[in-house]
């Protein structure tokens, strides 16, 4: 009996064609929401930024919501969090932990 063995990593779509994908359609979804989300979601960045200083972190447009996505979220700077914490309730932003990944959702009202 013959096997043909592969990586998981072959089987994977091209990582720049994912990214691209994934530009193209966030700069589609961009015109879906208003100056003042818009405006919402950079103050949320930088606010992640702050408090995850050690992260990756990308801003993306999808369908419903603006996504900010904050990679392997850890050692996060303690005072910048409890200000991101704020802004988010006082902002009604959505926090979801996909794995090591933490994704902050600004919906459209």
């Amino acid at each position: 009996m013959k096997f043909n063995e592969r990586e998981e990593r072959d089987l994977a779509p091209n990582p720049l064609a994912a990214y691209l994908d994934a530009e193209r359609r966030s700069s589609n979804n961009r015109s879906r929401f208003s100056v003042e989300l818009k405006q919402r979601a950079s103050k949320l960045f930088e606010l992640a930024t702050q408090a995850y200083p050690k992260c990756r972190l990308y801003q993306n447009y999808r369908e419903k919501f603006i996504a900010v996505k904050v990679e392997n979220a850890q050692q996060p700077n303690d005072q910048a969090l409890t200000m991101l914490y704020d802004f988010c309730e006082r902002h009604n932003v959505y926090a979801v932990k996909l794995g090591t990944n933490l994704v902050y959702r600004v919906y459209n009202n």
